[in-house]
């Protein structure tokens, strides 16, 4: 399958064992159902969403407005003497919704000066800003990945010295 939208799958492998994982998670998430507000977090909660006994469902709390903050899903299973978690980060559904609109409005204004007005360069500026929006997208969704994944490996690696 293709993917066209902004997405990408990770794999961990933690010496922690996945009760243990998950009840690191758990101190750093607030639940959906304890927010207050929708754009005020508390200052311990890094995350915010999900955590059940064998994965998570999670978004970043972010201080001021990041539109390509991934949602995160994570599994864990048990691998003997520690954990796998399989990490898979794809775009919020606001983003992803205003990421296609924008590149099909792009692609009509193409067809609209292309067919109506004869008026080709036009046409081609419309595309390019669409193509352009799509790799700044990229672009800040992978940086905004790299961040999260630091912070989710900073809080195992956290929880990990604690036990030792």
């Amino acid at each position: 399958m293709i993917r066209i939208l902004p997405g990408k799958t990770e794999t961990i492998i933690s010496a922690l064992k996945p009760a243990e994982v998950t009840g690191a998670m758990n101190k750093v998430v607030e639940p959906l159902a304890g927010r207050k507000s929708y754009y005020r977090f508390k200052d311990h909660f890094l995350f915010t969403g999900q955590v059940w006994s064998n994965g998570f469902n999670i978004i970043s709390c972010k201080e001021g407005n990041d539109f390509f903050v991934p949602r995160i899903t994570g599994n864990v299973e048990n691998a003997g003497l520690g954990s796998i978690i399989y990490l898979h980060f794809r775009l919020t559904p606001l983003a992803r919704a205003s990421l296609i609109f924008f590149t099909i409005l792009s692609f009509f204004i193409f067809i609209f000066f292309l067919a109506y007005n004869r008026m080709i360069f036009i046409g081609e500026i419309s595309v390019v800003v669409g193509v352009l929006n799509f790799i700044l997208a990229l672009k800040n969704f992978s940086k905004s990945v790299r961040k999260t994944k630091g912070e989710i490996l900073w809080i195992l690696n956290l929880r990990m010295k604690l036990i030792s």
